[in-house]
């Protein structure tokens, strides 16, 4: 089964923050609290970025809003080449997918390998190159 973990961006510090409770009202989550007792409200204060339970080559966790490089597999060798020079990590219609200029592929393909190289609060310049 698949850990359910989130983080959320902090728009006021400008910093990450480990989300430790979640508290729902009738609309979906509406506050979280971090691990050190602080309260952000996910509509005005935090951005809610979700786990998506798989870790990239260094075993870094995958979230969403990530900033990936991605290698595929050339198929009937046993080498990668880059593939996809940078995307974003999205959710959409039940899948996490790598969304960047050229084309959007699903997470969890297996002829490819993925690092993370940053989030697109704190690296926002890396997804200026691929354009």
């Amino acid at each position: 089964m698949r850990e359910i973990k989130f983080r959320a961006w902090d728009k006021f510090t400008t910093t990450m923050v480990g989300v430790a409770i979640l508290d729902f009202g009738v609309a979906g989550a509406e506050c979280a609290v971090d691990f050190f007792g602080f309260n952000g409200d996910l509509k005005s204060e935090w951005d809610l970025e979700q786990y998506t339970g798989i870790k990239d080559v260094n075993g870094t966790e995958i979230y969403e809003n990530d900033i990936i490089q991605t290698h595929a597999m050339i198929p009937g060798d046993e080498k990668y080449v880059d593939a996809v020079p940078t995307g974003v990590i999205k959710y959409d219609e039940g899948a996490y997918w790598i969304d960047n200029v050229h084309s959007a592929i699903r997470l969890f393909q297996e002829s490819i390998q993925i690092e993370v190289i940053g989030n697109i609060h704190e690296n926002p310049e890396l997804l200026e190159e691929t354009k």
